[in-house]
């Protein structure tokens, strides 16, 4: 019986991260988030939820600070980055902090 070997070669690169640089803070009851891409249609959203419901929101474009005041104990503040050309979230460093909860 004749038998066959493949070989396959494998490559394994850095992942490319669409959103290049992040901050975000929620301090004395302000959150601010500045998101960073060079996808071209990038819209960045600041979100505050209190309980499973949508309080507040704010959104702009890559290197624009959002800012929302009036955050209170027990609200999760979110950043979202989104592709609006393909309605897609933008790849994001998983050590990125994309949620807080406020205690």
């Amino acid at each position: 019986m004749l038998q066959y070997l493949t070989i396959i070669e494998i490559t394994v690169t850095e992942p490319v991260y669409e959103v290049s640089e992040m901050e975000f803070t929620v301090e004395n009851g302000t959150a601010k988030a500045t998101v960073v891409t060079d996808v071209e249609d990038a819209k960045i959203f600041l979100a505050v939820y209190e309980g499973g419901k949508l309080k507040n929101i704010q959104d702009g474009i890559s290197g624009e600070e959002l800012t929302i005041s009036g955050i209170a104990s027990g609200n999760t503040v979110k950043v979202f980055a989104w592709s609006m050309n393909d309605l897609v979230p933008l790849t994001i460093d998983p050590d990125y902090v994309m949620s807080i909860t406020v205690q």
